[in-house]
Parts: structure tokens; C-alpha cells; sequence
């Protein structure tokens, strides 16, 4: 279920966007945050199975571990689409 606003600005949490695996069993889901701080209760959830933080995390590691899940996964393909969200390049 979506966030209100309220609950979004509530708990720092800016964004996020979310791709099904492709069993449909998982979520590739990706949160964007104010800070760290506003992601830790995201990544400290059990039903978490891996996370990455921008800058932190190599580009190689990030596609190998969600390419488990979606195997046409690219991190390219993936930055492309948030900046151009209507599609085209």
C-alpha cells in the first residue's frame, strides 16, 4: 500500500520505485531518502533480503545480486528511466 504524504514526510522518505522479480515472488525496490537516516528502518526490516547505497555499492556488485531476481537487469538501463521517466533518450 502507498504512503500518504504525511506518512512520507513524516519519515524522511522522498521517493521510491519498485519493480516486481521476475517470478513475481520479490521486488526490486529502490527508496530515496533525505538522509541515511530516514532509510534505516528500510534496511533493517527483516523481509529486506539486500540493500545497496548509492555511491557506497560498485555498479558489477549491484547487477550481479538483482540480476538473481530480473535477469535483464542493467543499472544503465535502470539510471535511464528515472531521468527520462516518459521514455526516449
Amino acid at each position: 500500500m502507498p504512503l500518504t504524504a504525511k506518512e512520507k514526510a513524516d519519515s524522511g522518505l522522498m521517493s521510491y520505485i519498485s519493480r516486481p522479480s521476475d517470478d513475481k515472488r520479490y521486488a526490486v525496490v529502490e527508496f530515496v531518502g533525505r538522509n541515511r537516516a530516514a532509510l534505516l528502518a528500510i534496511q533493517r526490516d527483516p523481509r529486506v533480503i539486500t540493500s545497496f547505497e548509492k555511491g557506497k555499492s560498485r555498479k558489477e556488485d549491484v547487477e550481479r545480486e538483482l540480476r538473481k531476481y530480473i535477469k535483464d537487469w542493467k543499472q544503465d538501463d535502470r539510471e535511464d528511466r528515472r531521468a527520462n521517466p516518459g521514455g526516449g533518450k
